[in-house]
C-alpha cells in the first residue's frame, strides 16, 4: 500500500517537471519524505531532496536550493539512482552561474561530467555541456561556447536513442545564435534546418523558446519581416505565461536586446514588464542587473530624461548591492563545496567501515556475500575458472578455551594479515564466522592455479605461531569451483562446506575440491 502512494507521489513530483511551480508540489514532497523516513530509505530521500533543490532553482531562491541539493547528494547510495547526482551537480552549476559564480559553476559541472561518465549517463553529460557552453557564452568566449556544444552532440550520439531530440534541437539553437551573434549567418542557417529535420520527428517541443528566439534573428537576416513578428510575439507569449521563466530567461532578455536594437518599443516594454515581474521575485541579483541595464536603454531611449535618471541611480544601487553580496556570499559558495568535500569523505569513509569487519580489517560477512551475488549475476558465462574457498582453523575453540580469548583474538588478527598478504589485490576475500573466512577467486585461470594457491596459503598458516611457539597454526579448506549449474551463492558456498567438512574429518591442515 505504502510502495503504491510512494510511485503516485513521485508521479506527480515528476509531472511538475514540465509544469508551473505550485504549493501543490511541495505538499507531495514533504509527504514522500515522511513515508520515506518512516520506512529509513535514504535513497528516496536523496531524491525528494534533489526535487525540492530544483524547485527552488526554478523559483530562484539559491539558498534552499543548494541546501537541498548538497543534502541529495548526501544521501544517495544505490548505484541505480545515479542519475541524481549527476543531475543535482549540474543543477548545482547553474544556480552558481546566475549567482554570477561561474569558477564554481564550472567546477559543479566538471563533477557532475564525471559522475554521467561514471554511470554511462550520455544525456546528461550533453546537457551539462550545454549549460557549460550557455556559462562561456556569458562570458564573451563563443569559441569556447561552441565547443562545448558541440561535445553535448557528440554525447547525444553516444546515448544511441532518439528520445533526446529535444537536447538535440536545443543544442543547435544555442549554436545557431552563436553563429548569429558572430555574423555566420550561413552556419547558423544550417542549425535551423537541423532543427525542423529533428521537429518532423515529433511534435512536442520543449525548449520552443530556444528555437523562436533563434528564428527571430535568422528571418531578420532573411528580410522575412512577417516571420520575424511571428516568431517574435510566440516568444511574447511565452514570456507572459512565465511558465519555467528562470530556465528560458536568457532567451528573454537576448530577444529584449535585439527589439531595443531594432527600435521594437511596444515589444522591449512587454518584454522588459515580463522580466521585471518574474526575475524581482527571485534573489538573482546577478540577473537583476542585467535586466536593470536593459531598463537604463530603454529608459534613455524612449522616455522623459528623469526617468532615465532613476533608471541609472536604481542600476547604481543594485551595483552596489552586487558588489555587497559577492563580499558577503563568496566565502558561503566555497564553504558550500568544502562542507561538501568535506560530507562525502566522511560519508565514503562510514561506509567503508561498514562494510569491514572489525577485527580484521577484512570484508564482513554481509558485504562478501552481496559482491559474490552481484558477481554471480553479472558474470554468466565464464572463460576462466572462479572458485571459492572456505577455511577454517583447526581447533580454534580450544586455543579461546585454553589461552583465553586475547590470544584467540590476536590469532584470528594474525591469519587474516596473512591472507591479506597473500591476497593483496582480491576485492573478495572475508570474514564469516568467529574463525572461517572466505576467499574468492574471480580471475582464477585454471582449477590447478586455485588449488596452488590455496594450497600455499595452507603452508604460509602453518608457519604462524601462538603460546610462546609451541603451537603452530593449522587451518582445513574446501573449494567449490563455478561452473554454468551454479548460479547461486549460496549453493557455490554449500559445496565448499562440504568440502570443508570432509577436510576436517579426514585429519584437517589439508583441502577438499568439493563436487
Amino acid at each position: 500500500m505504502m510502495r503504491g502512494r510512494k510511485k503516485e507521489l513521485l508521479e506527480k513530483v515528476v509531472a511538475y517537471r514540465f509544469q508551473p511551480i505550485k504549493d501543490e508540489l511541495f505538499d507531495l514532497l514533504q509527504e514522500y519524505e515522511e513515508i520515506c523516513k518512516r520506512e529509513k530509505d535514504e535513497d528516496g530521500l536523496a531524491c525528494v531532496y534533489f526535487y525540492r533543490g530544483e524547485a527552488f532553482f526554478r523559483l530562484g531562491k539559491y539558498d534552499p536550493c543548494i541546501t537541498y541539493l548538497n543534502c541529495s547528494l548526501m544521501h544517495r547510495k544505490k548505484e541505480e539512482n545515479s542519475y541524481l547526482e549527476a543531475a543535482a551537480y549540474n543543477v548545482l552549476g547553474l544556480m552558481f552561474s546566475l549567482l554570477g559564480y561561474e569558477v564554481v559553476a564550472l567546477e559543479h559541472y566538471l563533477q557532475s561530467l564525471d559522475s554521467a561518465e561514471k554511470y554511462g549517463l550520455y544525456n546528461q553529460k550533453a546537457i551539462t555541456y550545454i549549460n557549460m557552453g550557455w556559462l562561456y557564452r556569458d562570458l564573451d568566449d563563443l569559441v569556447q561556447s561552441l565547443k562545448y556544444y558541440d561535445l553535448a552532440l557528440e554525447e547525444l550520439k553516444r546515448s544511441d536513442s532518439d528520445n533526446y531530440y529535444n537536447i538535440e534541437i536545443l543544442c543547435h539553437a544555442y549554436r545557431g545564435q552563436i553563429f548569429c551573434n558572430l555574423e555566420q549567418y550561413e552556419k547558423a542557417l544550417e542549425c535551423g534546418c537541423i532543427i525542423e529535420r529533428l521537429r518532423k520527428k515529433n511534435s512536442i517541443l520543449f525548449y520552443d523558446v530556444s528555437v523562436e528566439n533563434l528564428y527571430v534573428r535568422l528571418y531578420d537576416y532573411l528580410g522575412e519581416k512577417e516571420k520575424v513578428n511571428e516568431n517574435l510575439y510566440a516568444l511574447i507569449e511565452q514570456a507572459k505565461n512565465g511558465i519555467d521563466f528562470l530556465e528560458f530567461c536568457e532567451f528573454y532578455i537576448d530577444v529584449c536586446n535585439y527589439a531595443l536594437s531594432k527600435g521594437m518599443r511596444t515589444e522591449a516594454r512587454i518584454l522588459l514588464n515580463c522580466l521585471h515581474a518574474n526575475i524581482d521575485a527571485t534573489e538573482l541579483i546577478y540577473i537583476k542587473l542585467k535586466v536593470q541595464s536593459l531598463e537604463v536603454v530603454y529608459q534613455n531611449r524612449y522616455s522623459h530624461y528623469e526617468n532615465y535618471l532613476n533608471a541609472c541611480r536604481e542600476y547604481m544601487v543594485m551595483q552596489e548591492k552586487y558588489e555587497y553580496y559577492i563580499k558577503k556570499t563568496k566565502l558561503t559558495g566555497m564553504q558550500n563545496i568544502q562542507n561538501l568535500r568535506k560530507t562525502q569523505k566522511e560519508k565514503e569513509k562510514y561506509e567503508e567501515i561498514s562494510r569491514r569487519d572489525k577485527m580484521t580489517g577484512l570484508l564482513n560477512k554481509v558485504t562478501l556475500e552481496e559482491s559474490i551475488r552481484t558477481y554471480l549475476e553479472k558474470n554468466k558465462e565464464y572463460d576462466r575458472c572462479p572458485a571459492l574457498i572456505l577455511i577454517d582453523l583447526d581447533h580454534f575453540k580450544n586455543v579461546n578455551d585454553t589461552l583465553g580469548h586475547l590470544t584467540g583474538d590476536q590469532l584470528i588478527c594474525d591469519v587474516a594479515d596473512k591472507i591479506k598478504t597473500m591476497f593483496p589485490y582480491s576485492e573478495m576475500v572475508g570474514r564469516v564466522g568467529g574463525d572461517e573466512f572466505v576467499v574468492f577467486f574471480s580471475e582464477a585461470y585454471t582449477k590447478e592455479d586455485s588449488i596452488a594457491r590455496a594450497d600455499e596459503l595452507r603452508r604460509e598458516l602453518n608457519k604462524l605461531t601462538y603460546c610462546d611457539e609451541n603451537c603452530m597454526v593449522t587451518a582445513s579448506m574446501g573449494i567449490a569451483f563455478l561452473v554454468e549449474a551454479i548460479d547461486r551463492y549460496e549453493t557455490l558456498f554449500s559445496i565448499a562446506d562440504d568440502a570443508l567438512y570432509e577436510a576436517k574429518h579426514a585429519g584437517r591442515n589439508q583441502i577438499v575440491i568439493g563436487n
